[in-house]
């Protein structure tokens, strides 16, 4: 099958993964193919014949964030057997991804073609020194251009099936979601750095975030999926957590700055 048009459906919570998308989106262009970027949640749109589908999203807490998961899950069947590649971003194991995705994207009618997981520096826990930053996100992005031009030549390779590892994804989703709210509903805005600027309502994933109308500062509920682009990305650093810095180091991925994160830029190369 000739690839003559990308779609890119991305999401990235401090950077890495948003690295990796430039990366494969410069390449792609490189060898004339057109590229159109989406952002995770958001519409998907339905491919034609010469159409890839590219996903790209971190892997933490032994999966990719659970709202991506269920956005995966309301695609359309597209019965057309486009090729379908996925990229994740992880500082160390990928846990249970490649075979859920790969299950999940032939019951929606795909191909599954190609994944590639990326090593990139933590977020969480530990963040290594600027120059070590640099230097993986220079690596990661030489290993994605690198596997641009395989799903081109159709050198890129997806495993089998695995029946058990599926069934264990399904049972830890609900588990993961529901730990990601407790610690989620931990982070909170500092009342002397928080002007109610409302940048963390806006660019929250999951709408986790909303204004108290008494005092215009941010809440938070349940529904956090742990992108920590609140913590990260807040223009005042007013955002905290009763969890820091016990497992949240301040990191934004190299290049990485807040209009880059919002959902607004998204769109097509």
């Amino acid at each position: 099958m000739e690839i003559k048009r990308i779609y890119v459906y991305w999401f990235s919570g401090t950077g890495n993964t948003l690295n990796a998308v430039r990366t494969f989106c410069a390449s792609m262009k490189q060898k004339n193919i057109s590229v159109i970027r989406k952002p995770i949640p958001g519409n998907f749109l339905r491919p034609v014949e010469g159409d890839m589908v590219v996903f790209m999203m971190p892997v933490y807490s032994f999966g990719i964030p659970v709202f991506v998961w269920e956005w995966m899950e309301e695609i359309p069947k597209i019965n057309t057997g486009n090729p379908a590649v996925v990229v994740t971003t992880k500082a160390g194991v990928s846990g249970l991804v490649k075979e859920p995705l790969r299950n999940l994207l032939e019951s929606k009618g795909f191909t599954p073609y190609g994944i590639d997981e990326l090593i990139m520096p933590s977020n969480i826990f530990y963040v290594a020194d600027e120059l070590t930053n640099v230097e993986s996100t220079a690596s990661a992005k030489n290993e994605v251009s690198k596997f641009a031009d395989s799903c081109l030549e159709g050198n890129c390779q997806w495993k089998h099936k695995n029946f058990f590892v599926n069934m264990a994804y399904r049972f830890l989703r609900p588990f993961i979601k529901y730990s990601y709210g407790i610690t989620g509903s931990m982070f909170f805005a500092q009342s002397h750095k928080c002007n109610g600027c409302g940048e963390c309502v806006r660019f929250c994933p999951t709408a986790n975030i909303t204004m108290q109308d008494t005092a215009s500062v941010p809440v938070w509920g349940w529904r956090c999926t742990q992108c920590l682009k609140c913590y990260n990305f807040c223009p005042h650093n007013a955002v905290t957590s009763h969890l820091a810095p016990l497992i949240y180091p301040k990191y934004r991925a190299p290049g990485v700055n807040l209009k880059d994160i919002s959902p607004a830029y998204s769109q097509e190369d």
